[in-house]
């Protein structure tokens, strides 16, 4: 049993990813494989050449329906964060009985979305369609509407209420790239507030769409590009003296949160309990982390406080890892803080040389990695990793390990100095 009937948890969980479908994003990342292609640059100027993209058609037949029963021009209506997340969101109500929504009442149900940088994608497909009819005779050319509205950042939350017909509070928040942490809180406040009794959350971004986007990242330096001779699939990582940064991608991940009450009144078994959240800001610098990572360290022990743990309960951290020089040295000071060395430490890992850097929708493709390492027991290793920036930390890498796992922690570190924190927590443990 849980620690009670208003503890939150996790029943259920649907995701896109450049990997595939959940279960099969899940067995990639345990076999050590990336989503990772290489790619055309849209301007000659710069090596943007390396993206991880979802496939053209990452819908099944059935999803493809429910798409259309949305919208019967979806196709053209929705954008792609807008396809994601319904299919997500679809994929994660399929091991839920839908007459419990009816039952609840469709005013009861809620949805919840992190975003990053929203619909800046859609709002350029807008501008180079603009420039490129401005003179144009015959004024055949007429303003697309569709995808001005897509453009909203509040536009994912709201299709998913559309398809699904939830009445309930439907909301956005913007957190960077802890924008799925901040998501998972609202929804965890929401139900704890008893404002809704089933909260779908998550996030859902395709950033490596936008030429802006991947060309801010690579002047920031903080993106990788292939060089002559260097291998796509050899090329991501985190944590590694090599790491050149990460790989923009695209993705949707959907949790659906209730309380324990709810889960057990309609025999509804939990993945995991969601135990404690922290968030503080580093207020440094808006690209670049705080080096010392004093502050995701003190997120950190901020959600061990609330899930009344000590930092040797933990076993395995899903790390932000983005790969980048900054934000890795940042991520380990904090950890090592926290956790300081040894073997009672926890093992780390990291899901971005996998899936790509999604931002909007990453820490939420993180929690279900966390929720499949307590279900399984096994952690997936770091993509690449070979020779770790500090080798007192149990960093995994080679192979996948298995461990019996009751606590994992998950960060994110978001641009502007945000830092998230989430801990989840096998279901069942008595303490």
């Amino acid at each position: 049993m849980a620690r009670n009937d208003n503890d939150v948890v996790v029943v259920s969980m649907g995701l896109v990813s450049s990997l595939g479908d959940g279960y099969r994003t899940w067995r990639m990342m345990v076999e050590g494989r990336t989503g990772a292609i290489r790619s055309g640059s849209p301007v000659a100027s710069m090596p943007l050449n390396i993206v991880a993209p979802v496939g053209r058609r990452f819908y099944s037949e059935q999803e493809e329906a429910f798409l259309r029963k949305t919208d019967h021009r979806f196709e053209k209506r929705l954008s792609l964060p807008s396809k994601m997340a319904i299919v997500a969101a679809y994929r994660a109500s399929q091991c839920i009985p839908h007459d419990i929504f009816k039952d609840l009442g469709m005013h009861r149900i809620a949805v919840v979305m992190g975003v990053a940088k929203g619909g800046s994608v859609q709002d350029e497909h807008i501008i180079r369609s603009i420039s490129d009819h401005l003179d144009d005779p015959s004024g055949a050319w007429s303003f697309p509407v569709a995808e001005g509205i897509e453009s909203l950042p509040n536009m994912q939350a709201s299709r998913i209420a559309q398809a699904f017909g939830f009445h309930g509070p439907v909301h956005t928040d913007a957190g960077a790239c802890a924008a799925g942490i901040h998501a998972a809180w609202s929804a965890y406040s929401l139900l704890e507030k008893g404002m809704a009794d089933v909260v779908f959350c998550g996030g859902s971004e395709s950033l490596n769409e936008g030429f802006s986007v991947r060309a801010g990242f690579h002047k920031l330096g903080v993106s990788t590009t292939l060089k002559n001779g260097m291998d796509v699939g050899s090329t991501p990582s985190a944590f590694d003296v090599n790491s050149s940064g990460f790989v923009l991608g695209a993705g949707a991940a959907i949790l659906v949160m209730m309380r324990s009450s709810t889960a057990q009144r309609y025999k509804l078994k939990p993945l995991g309990v969601v135990t404690g959240f922290g968030f503080t800001n580093d207020a440094y610098n808006c690209a670049t982390p705080d080096p010392t990572g004093q502050y995701l360290a003190k997120a950190i022990e901020s959600a061990l406080v609330q899930a009344r743990l000590r930092p040797i309960d933990v076993g395995v951290i899903v790390s932000h890892g983005a790969g980048t020089i900054a934000g890795d040295k940042a991520e380990v000071a904090a950890i090592r803080s926290v956790f300081g060395l040894g073997r009672n430490s926890p093992w780390i890992t990291a899901n971005k040389p996998n899936v790509g850097h999604t931002m909007g929708p990453a820490a939420a493709i993180s929690l279900c990695e966390a929720l499949h390492i307590l279900r399984e027991g096994r952690i997936p290793p770091i993509l690449n990793l070979v020779h770790p920036i500090d080798s007192s930390l149990r960093f995994v890498k080679g192979s996948p390990l298995h461990a019996k796992v009751t606590n994992v922690l998950i960060l994110a570190a978001g641009l502007g100095g945000g830092n998230g924190a989430i801990i989840v927590q096998k279901h069942g443990v008595v303490r």
